[in-house]
Parts: C-alpha cells; sequence; structure tokens
C-alpha cells in the first residue's frame, strides 16, 4: 500500500468514521437471596470504553462515556493515598490536562450522585459471554439512563431512588410495585445472618398477608 493511500485511510479513521459506541448485549440481575447486601444488575458489552475523560470536584474524579462510568476518590495531591495499593492511574481531564492519580480509593455512585454528576449506579460487567453465563464478572459503574434501559429491556425489575448516610444517593433494584415492606424486593433482612432470606416474605419479595400487622414492631 502507498503512502498516499496509507495516509488517507488514517484520515478517514481519525476523522470520519466515529467510534462505535458501547452497546448492551445481554442483562440479568443477581438478586444476592440470602445476602446482607441489595441486587446487582449484571451486564454483557460489546466494549468497555478506554479513553474517558475526567471532571474533578470535592475530592472525587468523574469520568463517562457511552453510559460507562469511572470514577476515583483522591484529593488531586501529589501524595500516594494507599488506595488500590498504591497503584498509580494514570487519567485525562476534560481540558486535555494529564494527572496521575496516586493511590486513589475507589469511591462510590452514591458520593458521586450527590456531588452532581452524571447519576450512576454500581453494576457488574464483563465483555466476555463466558464470564457473563458463569457470574465471573468485574464491578463498574454505568450512568442510571442506560440501568433503566437494560433493566427495561431485559429484566421486569425497576430501579428506585433513595437516600442515605448523610444525603447520599442511589439507585436501588427492586422486583414489583408491591415489595416485601420488611427487605424491599429480595434483600436480606437485616436482623438475620447473611445465609437466609427475609422471614417476611421467603425470598418471594412480596410481604406475606399475615405478617403485615408486625413489620411495623421490627423494623
Amino acid at each position: 500500500m502507498g503512502d498516499t493511500k496509507r495516509r488517507y485511510i488514517e484520515y478517514l479513521e481519525e476523522k470520519h468514521c466515529p467510534e462505535e459506541k458501547m452497546e448492551i448485549i445481554k442483562a440479568k440481575i443477581n438478586w444476592r437471596l440470602g445476602w446482607n447486601t441489595g441486587p446487582q444488575l449484571e451486564i454483557l458489552v460489546d466494549k468497555i470504553p478506554k479513553d474517558l475523560h475526567y471532571q474533578y470536584k470535592d475530592g472525587m474524579f468523574f469520568g463517562e462515556k457511552d453510559g460507562y462510568v469511572s470514577f476515583f476518590a483522591h484529593n488531586g495531591g501529589d501524595e500516594n493515598q494507599k488506595g488500590y495499593g498504591g497503584r498509580v492511574f494514570s487519567i485525562v481531564m476534560k481540558d486535555g490536562t494529564r494527572k496521575d492519580l496516586k493511590g486513589p480509593w475507589s469511591g462510590r455512585s452514591g458520593v458521586t450522585n450527590k456531588l452532581g454528576f452524571t447519576p450512576c449506579v454500581e453494576v457488574s460487567i464483563t465483555e466476555d459471554p463466558e464470564e457473563f453465563e458463569t457470574g465471573i464478572l468485574c464491578t463498574g459503574a454505568i450512568t442510571v439512563t442506560l440501568a433503566e434501559e437494560a433493566i427495561g429491556k431485559f429484566t421486569k425489575a425497576r430501579l428506585v431512588r433513595v437516600e442515605k448516610w448523610e444525603g447520599e444517593i442511589y439507585w436501588e433494584i427492586r422486583n414489583t410495585e408491591d415489595d416485601c415492606e420488611v427487605c424491599k424486593g429480595f434483600k436480606s433482612y437485616a436482623g438475620h445472618s447473611g445465609t437466609e432470606t427475609c422471614r417476611w416474605c421467603d425470598g418471594s419479595g412480596k410481604s406475606r398477608e399475615k405478617n403485615k400487622l408486625m413489620i411495623d414492631e421490627i423494623s
């Protein structure tokens, strides 16, 4: 191939052929029955974006592309804050400058949502179909908009906005409109160990009628 043709192809690729966006191929919900934690959305995507550009506010670095979200907790200084075993993450800011985050911490969506970044939610995510089927996925985050699209297309669940811990904002997965009043939909009852499901709905997600008078007394 001649140099002129090669340069022309590179020009088309860089300037005129927009990069394909991340697409969700499949999605399911791990209800985590009997766990002391909430349900988790698990998604299979064609590819995970790599070249995110970040913003900074009040100790949080936040990047988003094609609905995929990445964030770090770090004060922005030069000292190593010992997160991720002291690993250094080189990121690109929205203004094009590069910044090395030394030992940042993972952070959480409730904090970024409270700070006013694009609303997001933690998920389990992979590009590998086999990993998706076996449930061996990496933890990540996506925008609430993309999560709602995936849940609406592939499941019968829904997202509910809740506030916790001094105003942190989360979107949690619920099963139906008439969730169990204690476990709030396939969640372990807080008074139990992590090996038992909610005693008031037996994991069905709906409160049994005979127990409704007792719920307020134990909540």
